[in-house]
């Protein structure tokens, strides 16, 4: 749908919420990654050698540029929401 579209169905405000909801709880594209990477760290860490370190879904999401937070740790992203609606 256009721009155009959205705005005539969608009030700035319910946008908005469903933006905030995104960072909390994400939809879309991270969330499959995620659920890759959660998936590969498992398989990775089953066949991994003794005494090494973890592997976690971070090191298999492919990113170019990587989170400043991490998103499977909901009270740091309800901070971070937290923080920057006080400054809003």
């Amino acid at each position: 749908m256009t721009v155009d579209e959205l705005l005539s169905r969608m009030s700035s405000e319910e946008l908005t919420e469903w933006m905030a909801y995104d960072r909390l709880e994400p939809i879309g594209f991270y969330r499959l990654d995620m659920v890759g990477g959660i998936l590969a760290s498992m398989l990775a860490n089953q066949n991994r050698k003794r005494g090494s370190q973890a592997y976690k879904p971070q090191d298999f999401m492919p990113f170019l540029d990587k989170p400043e937070v991490d998103h499977t740790d909901g009270d740091s992203l309800r901070a971070m929401f937290g923080a920057r609606a006080t400054d809003a």
